[in-house]
């Protein structure tokens, strides 16, 4: 997986719009699974996680946000179509770059779209400015073969 380019801009704010697809993930319906990926992803950001709160959907499906000293993620899930939307809103020395590496790991998505806007430029006719919008394809580790169980192993 690359790791998009960061460029430094005198902001208030770095504002993530991410889209997920291709999510492999057994998270993606699991309330406790995505608490923890949203604490792991604020803490490989450097923020400071304030509160985590989850919400389980019926049939499927799981959103949820991690309140930030420095702002806020947020994260949406269709488990049913493989597919992911999260907001990565920081503030400060963060890096939201951080917080996508682990989302795509963790979710095991085969293509990503960013949209990086800064938030509150400071001097500017606009507060908000558009940095970039990517599109990436990431590749997944493969299991080649199938993993041998301890009941598998003569002995």
């Amino acid at each position: 997986m690359t790791k998009p380019s960061i460029p430094t801009v005198a902001t208030r704010g770095r504002h993530w719009v991410v889209e997920l697809h291709g999510c492999r993930s057994t998270i993606l319906d699991d309330q406790d699974a995505v608490a923890d990926l949203l604490k792991r992803a604020a803490e490989a950001a450097g923020a400071t996680v304030l509160d985590v709160h989850v919400h389980g959907f019926d049939p499927v499906g799981v959103a949820g946000v991690a309140v930030l000293a420095e702002s806020h993620l947020s994260i949406h899930t269709w488990p049913e179509v493989g597919y992911v939307a999260a907001d990565l809103y920081t503030c400060g020395r963060c890096d939201p770059s951080r917080a996508y590496a682990v989302l795509v790991s963790e979710l095991a998505a085969t293509r990503s779209e960013v949209m990086e806007l800064t938030r509150g430029v400071p001097g500017g006719a606009r507060s908000l400015a558009l940095v970039r919008l990517t599109t990436e394809t990431h590749e997944q580790p493969r299991i080649v073969g199938r993993p041998t169980l301890v009941s598998d192993r003569k002995g």
